[in-house]
């Protein structure tokens, strides 16, 4: 439970703030594509502290983990197309890494809806 609380904390302040969260760890500002990685970093952290939270305590872990894992990969499909969105950020592997989240996103969707039935 701590391990999974830090986790989701890491990533709250990581995904809101990722220019404080640069500044306290290492004592540096990230830089453009460092703050524009920063919340994608702090969803990853989010998904790790969802798919950690109290496993023991159910008897079959795998619809949490699943239901974390589409978390993480509905919410970075969105980060990154909006950051696609705004012609700020583009490199060549963008769109595909939107659309690998996206279809991610549906097959992790089948499998929790399959393990919830």
């Amino acid at each position: 439970m701590v391990a999974a609380t830090e986790s989701l904390a890491t990533g709250i302040v990581t995904l809101i703030r990722p220019s404080l969260f640069c500044r306290l760890i290492l004592g540096a500002d990230p830089g453009a594509s460092g703050a524009a990685l920063g919340p994608l970093a702090g969803i990853a952290m989010l998904g790790t502290g969802l798919a950690s939270w109290s496993p023991a305590a159910r008897p079959n872990p795998l619809p949490r983990t699943i239901g974390a894992l589409m978390a993480y990969n509905v919410l970075a499909t969105i980060y990154l197309a909006y950051l696609g969105s705004g012609d700020l950020f583009a490199g060549v592997l963008l769109w595909p890494a939107v659309v690998l989240h996206a279809v991610l996103s549906a097959l992790l969707g089948y499998a929790w809806l399959g393990q919830r039935g």
